[in-house]
């Protein structure tokens, strides 16, 4: 992987593990589109770290104990963007070792060499139906 790219969800890992919604939302453009199953809405950074705000505390009510990258895969799509899929792993105090996996794929645009930053990510699953399959959620 690009030693940029790595260095930025390096950084994303870190602002997710310490549940810090403003280092999420650094990674992202100013603008970018997120997607799932439920459907697509484009969204400001700001916005987004709002909403990162609030699931931030929703995790910490489920017990959340980390986030870290479990697996990724790369794939340069242009000369400037390159599509990461990321398996994140989740603990929770809950679910002891068995920490619940989530993947979501990101477009990285890398046209600024040193400040790359996301401008899509699409999540595989939708994230309350995995939390209820663990057991989570009600």
């Amino acid at each position: 992987m690009d030693p940029t790219v790595a260095r930025l969800f390096a950084a994303y890992e870190d602002a997710l593990n310490r549940l810090d919604a403003d280092g999420q939302a650094a990674v992202f453009a100013d603008v970018f589109i997120a997607a799932g199953p439920g459907g697509s809405v484009a969204q400001a950074r700001d916005q987004f770290a709002g909403f990162a705000r609030e699931l931030a505390e929703f995790y910490r009510s489920l017990g959340r104990t980390g986030t870290r990258v479990a697996a990724t895969q790369h794939v340069p799509i242009s000369d400037a963007h390159v599509l990461v899929r990321v398996q994140w792993a989740i603990g929770f105090e809950r679910l002891g070792d068995a920490p619940v996996l989530s993947e979501v794929s990101y477009v990285v645009d890398r046209s600024e060499a040193e400040a790359p930053r996301i401008v899509m990510s699409i999540a595989h699953a939708d994230e309350e139906e995995t939390l209820r399959a663990a057991g989570l959620i009600g």
